[in-house]
């Protein structure tokens, strides 16, 4: 049975984070649409390594399903229009998995998920349960021991939510979550030392999504009216200084061929940082391999955890990210994935 719970739960931050906090909110409520059309179901890149975090998703949740006495429920922080709703709910079973719940802070996402439940007609499903909540990731709740609860936070996530402080607030809001009930958290994230190889051409490639990088010149039709569409997905090691590009004004067609190259000095100073940035405020963060571990031993000291450049799992699809894993009663010691 889904059960729709769209409600808002505020957060106590500092006024400034959250003015970040409420920009970023707005900003995927306007492009929740694009962002399914052209990342979700676009980028070659990008498509590859959602495939390699579901099929890892996959292998632990029927890991779980033989080593764990609870019934599992599946919590996806900043589950936006809900693919792991999809996945569970009709396209692969886990026998033990009971619920698959979905938090976002975009009112507009979720209400993009729903409507993908109903065109794939799963809307009414009772095994899995669906769940939806409209909801900060910084404020989960601990889950109780009825279930084996996995929160998971995939896609590079956690690089859209509000720079190095939300990303802290993040590694802390997941072991709340889990660590009463002894559970998993999983963060799926991007590596800062690809930026150059991987981040730039994908954000060259999507900008009609998330807006013009700063990098790129000139800014002629950066304004809201222009809408710039590229004519091709540039993929990673692409080594071109360039993108073409259509422009449109209002929908209308207005220039079928426009170039836009990297500046340089913006681009060094974009993969130095580690921070993308787009001319609509939109801004996604790449964090070290370091960052990540700093953060891991920080914030789930005590705890058993695991840290993993995911290219030793599979290069093809995975080459640029890392796995921070929480596993509160080490359960996954046997994981041959882990333990090898």
């Amino acid at each position: 049975m889904l059960m729709n719970r769209l409600q808002n739960n505020p957060v106590k931050m500092e006024n400034e984070f959250i003015e970040k906090y409420q920009r970023n909110k707005k900003i995927w409520d306007t492009i929740n649409v694009s962002y399914e059309e052209h990342i979700v179901s676009g980028h070659p890149d990008i498509v590859a390594y959602e495939k390699f975090e579901e099929k890892f998703l996959d292998n632990i949740l029927l890991y779980l399903t033989k080593n764990s006495a609870r019934p599992l429920k599946l919590i996806d922080i900043g589950c936006g229009s809900g693919r792991l709703h999809i996945r569970y709910g009709k396209k692969v079973k886990i026998p033990s998995l009971e619920i698959v719940k979905g938090i976002d802070f975009s009112e507009k996402m979720l209400e993009l998920l729903q409507l993908k439940l109903e065109l794939e007609g799963i809307e009414d499903l009772f095994y899995p349960s669906l769940e939806i909540e409209q909801g900060s990731a910084f404020d989960l709740q601990p889950e109780s021991d009825t279930y084996f609860p996995i929160a998971v936070n995939l896609i590079n996530t956690i690089g859209i939510m509000q720079g190095e402080e939300g990303a802290q607030k993040l590694f802390k809001s997941m072991r709340s979550c889990v660590e009463k009930a002894g559970g998993i958290a999983i963060i799926s994230c991007y590596q800062k030392e690809y930026i150059k190889t991987y981040a730039l051409p994908q954000y060259e490639s999507t900008l009609d999504v998330s807006g013009q990088p700063i990098w790129l010149k000139p800014t002629s039709y950066k304004s809201e009216k222009y809408t710039l569409r590229p004519k091709y997905f540039k993929r990673a090691n692409n080594e071109d200084l360039y993108i073409e590009v259509e422009v449109f004004e209002n929908n209308e067609l207005i220039k079928p061929k426009y170039l836009l190259y990297r500046d340089k000095a913006l681009t060094v100073q974009t993969i130095k940082s580690g921070k993308i940035k787009t001319h609509t405020d939109y801004e996604s963060n790449w964090f070290s391999f370091s960052k990540i571990e700093n953060w891991i031993q920080k914030y789930w000291k005590g705890l058993p955890s695991y840290h993993i450049p995911t290219r030793e799992i599979d290069d093809k699809n995975a080459e640029a990210s890392q796995l921070a894993i929480l596993d509160v009663n080490n359960i996954l010691k046997g994981f041959d994935t882990i333990a090898s």
